[in-house]
């Protein structure tokens, strides 16, 4: 399931400026339980005239490494659907930007990491990947941590 909520804009769009021009700012988090393997996914983005906010939850995760990564590969999807033309994808996860950066293979990741390469590279000719601190990734962080607190719990019955 995915939530987006949408913040006022910045500034007023003018009637001219079309979203595909305009640069874009994907920023993407995660947060795992250990308990039941289970993760809320959130990511960003941002013009100069909208700003979006998407969660969602996933089960069967089987590290905060990879709900990362899983977080990341969404935010990909998401600006492949809308035809973005040029875009900046953010992450606070150092290991992970480094690995697509450096086209590194981490065996636990080996599937998603190739979705999100292959994925950007058909995205946008115009797209990088950058690491930035947990500070200015605050909102993407509170996402996820909402993501998972939205996914259902099972207790057995007794």
């Amino acid at each position: 399931m995915q939530k987006i909520e949408k913040d006022s804009s910045p500034r007023t769009p003018q009637a001219h400026e079309d979203v595909q021009t305009t640069d874009v700012v994907i920023r993407s988090d995660a947060a795992w339980r250990q308990e039941d393997r289970k993760a809320g996914l959130a990511w960003t983005m941002q013009t100069t005239s909208v700003i979006l906010r998407m969660k969602q939850s996933s089960g069967h995760v089987a590290s905060p490494l990879m709900a990362e990564s899983l977080a990341l590969r969404e935010a990909v999807l998401f600006c492949r659907n809308k035809g973005f033309a040029s875009i900046r994808f953010e992450s606070d996860s150092a290991q992970l930007i480094n690995a697509i950066k450096k086209n590194e293979a981490i065996s636990e990741l080996h599937g998603v990491l190739s979705d999100i390469r292959k994925l950007s590279s058909s995205v946008s000719p115009s797209c990088s990947f950058n690491w930035i601190s947990r500070t200015q990734n605050v909102v993407c962080d509170s996402l996820a941590k909402e993501a998972l607190c939205l996914v259902e719990t099972f207790m057995p019955t007794t």
